[in-house]
């Protein structure tokens, strides 16, 4: 579980992927959207038996925190 200091759209292109939240759990198939709000736990789960793909869009300089409170940056947001 992680989350991110702004809203972020996931967009899946491939596959099925589940949001899990600390509250609920949605399921996506291929063309599917999610909306996350900002500081919202979450994780992407591949629920399918192929590999899932997706597009996460996320305002520039957002900050992503780990369960435990680490800020990490993931290799793709960086510059």
């Amino acid at each position: 579980m992680h989350t991110k200091s702004s809203e972020a759209v996931v967009i899946v292109l491939a596959g099925t992927l589940e949001v899990v939240t600390t509250t609920e759990r949605l399921s996506l198939a291929e063309g599917d959207a999610a909306l996350i709000s900002p500081h919202t736990a979450h994780r992407l789960c591949n629920t399918g038996d192929t590999p899932a793909q997706w597009l996460v869009i996320t305002p520039a300089n957002v900050e992503f925190t780990t369960a435990d409170g680490d800020v990490i940056e993931p290799i793709w947001a960086r510059s």
